[in-house]
């Protein structure tokens, strides 16, 4: 619903040409924090941990989030609630964070930074286990107070432990490994797993049952203790980083891209839920046999509560739906929607600040002309802001719902409502003129082109067309009957609205005329964004983003990792922009929605026979393991290399048989930073980015 007018190197070394394209991400990413884990008390009760010290608390069910200052910026891998009050965290550079006051302080316990925690699992609120880097186990009868250290007997990294009782427990790692105790970890015997996979994950669903997760989609199975793990099989290929066993029977694992998959009958069968994201699961808390948390990267946030048949997303910002959002520069945006809320970042999403609305109606509509002047509409309702909504002036115009609001510029307003009624300022929303009900039907969007020329479409194929400021309104032939809620001109001539059913239209000349595209969708558009007159972006429900570069004559689908409806989108240019949708959802691109980088121009002409499959944990500090497959005998060089393209580390440079291989990298003497992997195979090479914070 914004206006776009229309205005009228080499490189010699070409590795460092893949580095540069790699550093923004790319593609439509959900603004959030990533979570590694989450621990839920009941089923209100929980928090998740992630990336950079976060931590997060709901006591509701995960409606809400709150913020919690962790004290730390480690990384954060694993959370184990011991009550509604107690709760430990641990992660990297031997980081363990205890509370006992629901989170409102963590303190922390020093272990030395030559250490990273992966795992923990406590049994009652007394008796717990961490595992983490090279085999490091230790145990707490305290309930954290104090730890004790144990013997592992292995030297690989475990990533995950899981105890069926005070005495039973397994923990799994790099290489294959399982440990297993059967007196408390007093003494740990391997395990035969009959792989050398990454092992990620661990359920003991009794002391005698138990199932273990891991790379490209593994399964292992013991009925007996471990004496024996068989494999089984399910529809994931990518990596399980998590499993979650009920009792023998009922469980759900986790994994990659957005795989959830659940069994009811110990692993016989294990079938696939739909997730509603392909971002990457990292943790899942089963409260019941009906109701799990899912967390993972860019702030996915799933919850469940009819034993997995549908997932529906959370947010850490709200569980409120968003309307409408206006990105004001590639800093700044502010989004509008139900029950008032009122949201502004100034740091590109990373963080979102409450505003006050004064006002508890849904809120249908944002424009900004620069950084201070905006003004906001819904029902029964509008505001004007002209520090940057700081403060709110609420001013009474007409009880009605006011659908769409446009800023020319910051003294021309206009707004349109579920009435059909337009209202046209020219003082920046101070005071305001009545331009008539150009239609008696609701007109969801209004947009102009200058002072005079303006269209707003409504339901039922309504267009108007104004040439003198909306004195006078002509309705125009849509040539459809399907509702239109979005409208956006790139000039006088120019324009395309979308709308139900997949409906796409376009004129070249002023809206006298306007003739269907083919969208690829039935899915209801609600929003669409032209930047110029080739490029353009439409939004709408269940996740839809459809994007063209040459004026609509083709609509190319884009990934938005959800299906929630997406009722906002607003760009600055062809390549920055958010959308704003239900359920507290927030999506930015900084690549026009374009999956660019090393991974997709690098990985495109690899053969089948050979993966190399990006590092874990990414972030990492200060160990990592990377793995590939092979399915020849291979001369293999894996090295590693900063920004400047300099060789930080050779990590193999051998012939290697056909099969699975992991080699775990300590990046102990390097500073924190972005560096890049390289694995090459005769005359294949394959790069991936990865990222050491310390």
């Amino acid at each position: 619903m914004k206006l776009f007018l229309i205005s009228s190197f080499y490189t010699i070394i070409i590795f460092m040409l893949c580095v540069s394209n790699s550093f923004a991400q790319s593609g439509w990413y959900w603004n959030g924090d990533t979570y590694n884990a989450v621990s839920f008390v009941n089923e209100n009760i929980g928090t998740a941990v992630g990336q950079g010290g976060i931590i997060i608390r709901t006591i509701n069910g995960g409606t809400t989030w709150t913020k919690q200052t962790s004290g730390t910026s480690n990384n954060l891998n694993g959370v184990a609630l011991l009550s509604t009050t107690v709760g430990i965290a641990v992660g990297g550079n031997g980081t363990l964070l205890r509370t006992t006051n629901g989170g409102a302080s963590w303190t922390s316990q020093s272990f030395g930074s030559g250490i990273s925690f992966w795992g923990i699992d406590f049994v009652d609120a007394g008796t717990g286990t961490i595992v983490g880097s090279s085999g490091s186990i230790y145990r707490t009868t305290t309930g954290g107070i104090a730890w004790t250290p144990q013997t592992s007997g292995i030297t690989n990294t475990l990533y995950c432990v899981s105890f069926a009782d005070a005495n039973i427990g397994t923990a799994v790692g790099a290489n294959g490994k399982i440990v297993h105790t059967t007196n408390g970890g007093t003494n740990w015997t391997e395990q035969t797993s009959g792989t050398t996979a990454l092992l990620f994950g661990v359920s003991l669903g009794t002391t005698t049952t138990g199932t273990i997760v891991g790379n490209s989609g593994l399964i292992l199975r013991t009925t007996n203790g471990g004496t024996n793990w068989t494999t089984q099989t399910s529809t994931v290929t990518g990596a399980l980083w998590k499993v979650s066993m009920l009792d023998a029977n009922n469980g759900t694992a986790i994994g990659n891209p957005g795989k959830i998959i659940r069994t009811t009958n110990g692993g016989t069968n294990w079938i696939e839920k739909t997730s509603g994201t392909t971002y990457l699961l990292y943790g899942i808390s089963n409260i019941s046999t009906t109701t799990a948390t899912v967390v993972g990267a860019n702030g996915t946030l799933l919850r469940t509560t009819n034993s997995g048949t549908t997932w529906y997303c959370q947010s850490a910002l709200t569980d409120k739906s968003f309307k409408d959002i206006c990105l004001i520069n590639a800093s700044t945006a502010t989004v509008v929607g139900e029950e008032g809320i009122v949201l502004r970042t100034t740091n590109g999403g990373s963080s979102w600040s409450s505003q006050t609305s004064g006002t508890t109606e849904n809120l249908y509509g944002i424009d900004f002309s620069g950084l201070y002047n905006g003004t906001f509409g819904g029902v029964d309702i509008s505001a004007h802001t002209t520090n940057t909504g700081n403060t709110w002036i609420l001013f009474d115009i007409w009880i009605v719902t006011w659908l769409d609001i446009f800023h020319l510029d910051a003294n021309i307003v206009t707004m349109s409502s579920s009435g059909g009624h337009v209202e046209y300022s020219t003082n920046g929303g101070s005071s305001w003129s009545y331009k008539g009900q150009p239609s008696s039907n609701p007109l969801w969007g209004i947009c102009f082109a200058n002072t005079n020329y303006g269209i707003a479409v409504g339901t039922n194929g309504t267009i108007v067309r104004t040439t003198n400021g909306g004195s006078n309104w002509t309705t125009e032939f849509s040539g459809t009957t399907s509702h239109l809620y979005g409208i956006s001109l790139v000039s006088t001539l120019i324009g395309t609205a979308v709308g139900s059913g997949g409906t796409i239209l376009r004129t070249t000349d002023g809206g006298l005329t306007w003739a269907s595209q083919t969208s690829g969708t039935s899915n209801w558009l609600l929003d669409v964004c032209f930047v110029n007159a080739n490029t353009g972006t439409a939004v709408g429900e269940y996740g839809t983003i459809l994007h063209t570069t040459n004026g609509g004559t083709t609509w190319i689908s884009q990934a938005s990792h959800t299906r929630n409806d997406l009722w906002g989108v607003s760009f600055i240019d062809a390549d920055t922009g958010m959308i704003a949708g239900t359920n507290g959802m927030i999506l930015r691109t900084t690549t026009g929605g374009t999956v660019t980088g090393v991974e997709e121009n690098l990985n495109k002409n690899l053969p089948s026979d050979f993966t190399l499959k990006q590092n874990y944990p990414n972030p990492f500090n200060p160990t990592t393991v990377i793995s590939y497959k092979l399915t020849v005998n291979s001369k293999i060089v894996l090295k590693v290399y900063d920004l400047l393209g300099r060789e930080v580390a050779t990590l193999i440079n051998e012939m290697q048989s056909a099969g699975e291989h992991t080699v775990e990298w300590n990046a102990v003497d390097l500073p924190s930073g972005v560096y890049f992997y390289r694995l090459t195979a005769g005359s294949f090479t394959d790069t991936k980015k990865l990222i050491l914070l310390k």
